[in-house]
């Protein structure tokens, strides 16, 4: 199952939608057959315990996050902290999906090319 971390406005706009626009593209993500990753969650790990870490310290765990994705699926919308998660990606050769079309047509690809492995693995992770 590819893995695909989420990439798209948190804090920029209205914080409570952004996070349930985050929510809801992970899940139709996982619909088409994903693993998903969604740091719009860590929204809620700040509303609970109010550390404050910040705008860095948030992004220094995505980007290793975004390392072990097989993708990043970009949302739309104003977010500085995504077009750096996506320069990442595209640095590192990670592929970067745009739309819900392309990301639906790119997990049926990754499902049709790894058919058949027993370790769990993808061939875009292992020849990374």
């Amino acid at each position: 199952m590819p893995l695909i971390y989420v990439s798209g406005p948190i804090t920029h706009g209205h914080t409570g939608q952004n996070v349930r626009n985050g929510v809801l593209a992970a899940d139709e993500i996982a619909q088409m057959g994903a693993a998903t990753i969604c740091p719009h969650l860590s929204h809620f790990y700040e509303t609970l315990l109010g550390h404050g870490f910040g705008h860095e310290f948030w992004m220094n765990i995505d980007v290793n996050l975004i390392d072990r994705c097989d993708a990043v699926f970009r949302m739309e919308g104003y977010s500085p902290g995504g077009d750096a998660e996506v320069l990442h990606a595209q640095e590192n050769g990670i592929p970067v999906i745009f739309n819900m079309d392309d990301m639906d047509s790119w997990i049926t690809a990754w499902h049709y090319e790894t058919a058949g492995e027993t370790d769990g693995k993808s061939a875009k992770t292992t020849t990374r």
